[in-house]
């Protein structure tokens, strides 16, 4: 396709009905038992007790878990700290974790009651998404509208994509781009997950592709309509994870800036300052902050003013600038990552298209693409300083890059359609895109060859602890939630040897057609099969497996069930209380019925990080008397408490829990019983209050 056709791309009703086909086609992807599975990470069950707390209390400011947690009281608090209505969790880092430190090892027993807890973890937008509509047409909010709200915006990005591709290359590009991101690892399971990624995803590619289509419309009216969205989508950017996303749209817009700037043969500062202000005019800048400062400050301002200043401390000190590693700010973030940390989690989270990726960069600037050179100029910077900016930060997680991922697979959809035209006459494609192919392939055998070595025992310990340098973690199994997945799998694969043998000998065979339709140059035909069967197989690998075979090994419903029948709702004499471990999925389940017991740890290392759960453990303890008490725990400490056998020491009037008589509640659950739960619990029972010197102050939950 040359230059002149690209720009007389215009969208007519064949592109309408790709969208559509899209949007059915992400549907069937991520839709079908979207609700099925428990809510296994933290992030989906916080999501899910915010938003029913704005719904419940019309607060659609603060953030607030359906579990009690212990808040000082203007009483306990000393003349130099904030506080004034006693509405912030002692939970927090910083100098509220120092004095809660002093407080539990001092003269002066603080009062404690028990409310709510807030949560600073990150802005607001996207728990409006979920509570909105759960307030306006009364919908519930369970495990099926949490996710509906990351597998929307990753299916319309599907057919967004395919727009972008459209007007950056032509329609054969963007739909294979579109095709290619729908079926990446990484992009399809997170888009079954109710975390804010995919989201985010979707406004970045929004903000991008609008600016562009502002950029090069000759019609005012398009130009002035695009930029307008794509304030709004920075603005609702911010909203959902940090400021920081504008920042790096507007250097990404920049440096393509300069790239075509030079690409176009122009030179010299002044004449590129000047170029960037005509842009700037041209993007009516001025208005538009204005706009997006009007759309982003108010709730800031409202949540800094609702929180006395500690979520702005907390929201830039900790989780933006400690994680950059600029501050260092209470409980610091881990930094044992190199930053080549994203290199091997690419090959894996946008497997099997990432070995298609290395040619689709050397393929810019090849001769045949000069025409098209300044439209791919615009994806590699995307790409490139998306990925330089979070692989400089201390803090990595493979989260953060994927709004980089549309940009990623418009470059590999380029370089298959562009093969697909003129391969034969360009050997050099030729050669790299069978490379790529046979490369999935060799991909394939090898994680076959993993999976069969998993099915002994010792090689899948060996997997799920063998550290990797510079990536903090095992390749594999980096958590106990991944190591759990592994178990089952094992576990499985030695109970079913010929369906796991069967399944994995199909997917090589898949492998090896499509590198035999490359190699007979059908490569549309390739493609096409190699995306049918990696989607058919995460399918597949979602419904059979990890929401039937692995969710009882993760989720903590049976043992809510067991819970609520142990204490029921209309029962108000029975108290139950988490003792130091954060179950967000239990709170979700079992909402304002637990009472979250922390310890209190030294903010520095010269100190003893012994769990102190002394003062908030006695002055709860104090308040529930004559009720029944059921305590809840991870089994590992109960377990060590036992075999450690710590007594109670007098001398510092501190209450020890390990003091406090408790009685193991037998629980029958098919889960623990195989010892392959990711977090097994245990439910104890406090057998008595009397003679534990419950004295000081205590003050009953309002």
């Amino acid at each position: 396709m040359t230059p002149t056709e690209v720009k007389r791309w215009t969208l007519t009703g064949r592109d309408v009905w790709v969208c559509v086909a899209l949007v059915l086609a992400g549907a069937a992807l991520w839709l079908p038992g979207l609700g099925r599975r428990g809510l296994w990470t933290p992030g989906e069950a916080r999501v899910g007790q915010v938003a029913r707390q704005m719904v419940t209390s019309s607060d659609f400011v603060t953030m607030r878990l359906e579990v009690n947690e212990p808040h000082l009281t203007v009483a306990s608090s000393t003349p130099d700290t904030y506080d004034p209505e006693g509405d912030q969790a002692v939970y927090l880092s910083g100098q509220r974790r120092e004095l809660l430190w002093k407080l539990s090892d001092g003269p002066l027993r603080p009062e404690l009651v028990y409310k709510p807890r807030i949560t600073i973890h990150k802005p607001v937008f996207y728990y409006w998404l979920v509570a909105m509509p759960a307030r306006w047409l009364g919908m519930p909010i369970n495990a099926l509208t949490l996710r509906c709200f990351a597998a929307v915006p990753a299916i319309l990005l599907l057919p967004l994509t395919y727009l972008f591709g459209c007007t950056l290359y032509g329609r054969r590009s963007g739909l294979i781009g579109a095709v290619a991101l729908a079926t990446c690892v990484h992009f399809y399971w997170t888009a079954r997950v109710s975390q804010m990624d995919t989201l985010l995803t979707l406004l970045v590619t929004l903000s991008i592709a609008c600016w562009y289509w502002g950029y090069r419309s000759e019609r005012r009216s398009v130009s002035l309509s695009c930029f307008l969205v794509f304030y709004v989508s920075l603005a609702a950017a911010s909203l959902t994870k940090s400021f920081a996303y504008m920042l790096l749209v507007g250097l990404i817009v920049l440096v393509w800036l300069a790239a075509e700037y030079w690409t176009d043969g122009r030179r010299g500062i002044g004449g590129f300052a000047r170029h960037v202000w005509h842009v700037m005019r041209r993007m009516h800048i001025g208005s538009g902050l204005v706009l997006y400062l009007v759309l982003v400050v108010p709730w800031f301002y409202a949540i800094h003013v609702r929180t006395d200043g500690q979520y702005t401390a907390e929201m830039f000190g900790r989780h933006m600038f400690a994680r950059a590693g600029l501050v260092e700010y209470g409980q610091e973030f881990e930094n044992d990552t190199d930053w080549w940390f994203y290199l091997p989690r690419m090959f894996a989270d946008l497997f099997p298209w990432i070995i298609m990726v290395p040619g689709a960069l050397v393929h810019i600037f090849r001769a045949r693409t000069r025409a098209t050179q300044t439209q791919s100029l615009l994806l590699f910077c995307w790409f490139g300083v998306w990925l330089l900016f979070f692989s400089t930060i201390s803090y990595r997680k493979n989260d953060y890059i994927m709004p980089l991922y549309p940009a990623a697979m418009l470059l590999v959809g380029k370089l298959l359609a562009d093969h697909s035209r003129f391969g034969l006459a360009d050997p050099a494609m030729n050669r790299a895109i069978r490379a790529g192919f046979v490369g999935i392939v060799v991909a394939l055998v090898v994680m076959s060859a993993f999976g069969l070595a998993l099915l002994a025992p010792s090689f899948e310990n060996w997997l799920t602890t063998s550290s990797v340098p510079g990536l903090g973690e095992p390749l594999f199994g980096g958590n106990r939630n991944d190591t759990v997945a592994f178990e089952v799998l094992g576990f499985f694969g030695r109970e079913h040897l010929a369906t796991a043998i069967g399944g994995i000998t199909l997917l090589v065979t898949l492998g090896v057609g499509c590198a035999v339709l490359e190699l007979r140059r059908h490569t549309l035909w390739a493609f096409g099969l190699l995306a049918a069967a990696t989607a058919v197989t995460m399918l597949v690998a979602t419904h059979l497996f990890m929401d039937r075979l692995i969710d009882p090994f993760r989720s903590q419903r049976q043992i809510a069930t067991a819970l609520a029948r142990l204490a029921p709702e209309q029962d108000s004499r029975t108290h139950v209380l988490l003792m130091h471990t954060e179950q967000h999925e239990l709170a979700f389940l079992l909402p304002n019925r637990l009472d979250s017991v922390p310890a209190v740890l030294s903010p520095r290392e010269d100190e003893d990080w012994t769990p102190r759960l002394l003062f908030a453990l006695r002055s709860r303890l104090a308040a529930l008397e004559g009720h029944r008490i059921l305590v809840v725990m991870e089994r590992d400490a109960w377990e060590r408490l036992k075999s450690e056998q710590i007594k109670r020491q007098r001398g510092d009037q501190l209450l020890e829990i390990y003091d406090v008589p408790l009685q193991e509640i037998d629980i029958k659950l098919p889960a623990y019983d195989l010892d392959l739960h990711r977090e097994p619990l245990i439910i104890l029972e406090v057998t008595s209050l009397t003679g534990l010197g419950l004295g000081g102050p205590t003050v009953e939950a309002p």
